[in-house]
C-alpha cells in the first residue's frame, strides 16, 4: 500500500495549463492566489514548452518559499494534451500548429479524428491515390472544406515528411488515439448537457434577467445561472449597495484616530455562494471586456501585496453596479452602459 504524500500548500507553486489548438495558456499562483505568471500564452508546439520551462524556473528561483511544484490541467485539456503526444508519435507533421504546413488547423475535429483512426500508418496516407484521399477528406469534413484537394496534398506531404515509428507501434498508438477522442467527445457531451440543463432551468424561471446577464461579455450560462439562483429578483434590493452588502463584497473600516490602514478586510457576512459567482464572473468579464481589464490592471498596480485578490474583489464590486443597473432598467449590455 502506497504511503500518501502530504503536500505543504503554503510552500507549493500551483501552475495551471489551458491547452488550445494553437496556443497554450499558463498561469502560476501562490497560496494567496497572487498571479506570478498571469495567463501568458505560448504556441502549442515544442517551442511553447521550451518557453514555459524558464518561466516556471524563474518564479521558483525568485521565490525561495516554494518547495513544491504542482502542475494541473482540466479534464478535457489533459486528454487533449495526451492525445497530441500520441498524434506526434504517429504523425509528427500533422501535429504542427496551423500556419506551418499543417493540413488541419483543428487537431480535434471530426476530420482529424477520421484521418488519425481510419488510416493506420502514415505510409497509408502517403501512398493513397490523391482522388481517394480528396474524397475521404470531403466526406469526413461534410463538404465544409473550400479546397479539399489542397488539404489532401498537404496531408500527403506531411505524411511523407513525418518521422516513422516502428511498425509494431502503429496499432497501439492508433487505438490510444481513438480512445482519447472517445473520452474528449464524452467530456464535451456531458459539458454541453450540463450547460443546457442549467440554461433551461434558469431561463424558465427568469428568462429576461437571464438574457440580460448573458449579454455581458464573459458571463456564460453557468455564471448567469449561479448569480440569479443566489440573488433572486433584483426587485429585492433598493440599490447596488444593498446587493453588494447581501453578497458580502464590502469592506470594514480599519482605522484609529488619524490612521487609515491599507488593509481593509472584506466582511465575512453575506451570501458566500453569490460572492463566489460574482468574483469568478468578474475575472471572466475582465478577460473579455477592455474597460474591466483596464480597471483590474489599475487596481492590481495600486498595492504591493494581495494584488490579485484585491483587484478581483474591486472588479466584482464594479460588476455589481453594472449588473444592478442593467437588471433594474431591464436593459441588455452595451459598452456605453458599462461606464
Amino acid at each position: 500500500m502506497k504511503k500518501r504524500i502530504k503536500i505543504d500548500h503554503l510552500s507549493t507553486l500551483c501552475v495551471g495549463l489551458d491547452i488550445g489548438s494553437r496556443n497554450n495558456y499558463i498561469t502560476a499562483l501562490d497560496f494567496d492566489s497572487n498571479p506570478l505568471i498571469n495567463m501568458r500564452h505560448v504556441p502549442n508546439a515544442v517551442s511553447g514548452v521550451e518557453e514555459m520551462e524558464p518561466m516556471i524556473l524563474s518564479v521558483l528561483d525568485n521565490n525561495s518559499q516554494f518547495k513544491n511544484l504542482l502542475i494541473a490541467m482540466e479534464a478535457i485539456a489533459r486528454e487533449k494534451n495526451y492525445v497530441l503526444n500520441n498524434i506526434f508519435l504517429k504523425f509528427s507533421r500533422f501535429a504542427l500548429p496551423d500556419g506551418e504546413g499543417s493540413p488541419l488547423s483543428n487537431k480535434f475535429s471530426a476530420t482529424a479524428e477520421a484521418i488519425l483512426t481510419e488510416y493506420k500508418t502514415t505510409e497509408d496516407i502517403a501512398n493513397a491515390l490523391l482522388e481517394e484521399l480528396v474524397e475521404f477528406v470531403a466526406s469526413a469534413g461534410h463538404g465544409r472544406f473550400a479546397d479539399p484537394d489542397q488539404v489532401a496534398k498537404l496531408l500527403q506531404k506531411a505524411a511523407r515528411d513525418s518521422y516513422r515509428p516502428d511498425k509494431s507501434l502503429y496499432e497501439p498508438i492508433t487505438a490510444s488515439i481513438a480512445c482519447s477522442f472517445n473520452c474528449i467527445r464524452a467530456f464535451e457531451k456531458e459539458q454541453k448537457t450540463l450547460d443546457k440543463a442549467i440554461a433551461e432551468t434558469v431561463a424558465g424561471l427568469n428568462p429576461t434577467e437571464y438574457q440580460i446577464l448573458r449579454s455581458i461579455p464573459g458571463i456564460g450560462p453557468v455564471y448567469a445561472a449561479g448569480i440569479l439562483a443566489e440573488m433572486g429578483s433584483v426587485c429585492c434590493f433598493g440599490n447596488n449597495n444593498a446587493l453588494a452588502k447581501y453578497s458580502g463584497i464590502i469592506w470594514r473600516d480599519n482605522q484609529s484616530g488619524e490612521f487609515d490602514s491599507d488593509d481593509t478586510p472584506m466582511i465575512k457576512a453575506g451570501n458566500r455562494y453569490l460572492r463566489y459567482y460574482l468574483i469568478q464572473a468578474a475575472g471572466s468579464v475582465a478577460a473579455y471586456c477592455p474597460e474591466y481589464t483596464a480597471y483590474y490592471n489599475k487596481k492590481y498596480a495600486e498595492v504591493p501585496k494581495h494584488q490579485h485578490k484585491r483587484a478581483l474583489a474591486l472588479t466584482a464590486r464594479k460588476l455589481i453596479r453594472l449588473i444592478f443597473g442593467l437588471l433594474d432598467n431591464n436593459q441588455l449590455y452595451s459598452a456605453a452602459k458599462s461606464r
